[in-house]
């Protein structure tokens, strides 16, 4: 669950501190799409995993949000360790395809030791979501990048999760024909450059900077005369 939520499409931002968007305390964050999926389980089930009325207590309030947050900073954790494998690997960045198989193998255990087919067909892993891990891999890369640039200089380097909430703050206040020509726009980069052709190292900050508002623009007017 945790896995498929930290590629969750609509996620405003990633950390779980005071929104960086004008949804305010709206905003979906990891932590805040736990909790809403834990109020869907039926009483069965929090019966054997947590209390029934565990919101009505403040000791269980307290303990569940310990083992969300525990439980997300180490899914957090390890999806970055994937995804930067994923760009040292050699001798060539391998393709959205291999690094999906990737998470889903190692941090699900409805995909543990499956198939990369089986992930690939599944309903549940959209384009949407295989373009979030792309983006959040040129997003690791970009950092690399800026950090390799400032070296030896007074400039601070933002962390790659401080980049990518301020990226999607700026984003999803778009509409929702923006964000999906933007989707789009960035599965399709992320096809063009890691093909398995080229080592992270080889692969520039221009190629893999993200969907320009003018190409975004062009995307939306594709789309909607293809509409018509």
């Amino acid at each position: 669950m945790v896995c498929q939520i930290l590629l969750e499409p609509k996620l405003d931002q990633y950390s779980r501190g005071d929104s960086k968007t004008k949804k305010g305390p709206n905003a979906k964050t990891p932590y805040t799409l736990v909790k809403e999926a834990l109020d869907t389980q039926d009483s069965q089930w929090l019966a054997q995993n947590l209390s029934v009325q565990w919101r009505d207590n403040t000791n269980d309030v307290e303990k569940v949000d310990k083992i969300i947050g525990a439980k997300l900073k180490a899914n957090k954790n390890s999806l970055v360790v994937i995804i930067k494998e994923n760009l040292d690997s050699t001798p060539a960045v391998e393709p959205l395809d291999q690094l999906v198989t990737q998470v889903y193998g190692q941090l699900t255990l409805r995909f543990k030791d499956a198939r990369g087919k089986k992930i690939m067909n599944d309903q549940h892993i959209t384009k949407p979501v295989k373009a979030r891990l792309g983006y959040l891999r040129f997003q690791i890369h970009l950092n690399n990048l800026l950090i390799i640039k400032n070296k030896g200089t007074k400039i601070t380097t933002p962390s790659f999760w401080n980049q990518i909430d301020k990226d999607l703050a700026y984003r999803l206040c778009k509409t929702e024909a923006y964000q999906f020509a933007f989707t789009n726009l960035v599965f399709l980069k992320d096809r063009k450059v890691c093909k398995g052709q080229k080592r992270a190292s080889d692969i520039t900050a221009e190629e893999a900077a993200l969907p320009t508002e003018e190409e975004i623009k062009a995307e939306l007017q594709r789309l909607n005369s293809n509409q018509l």
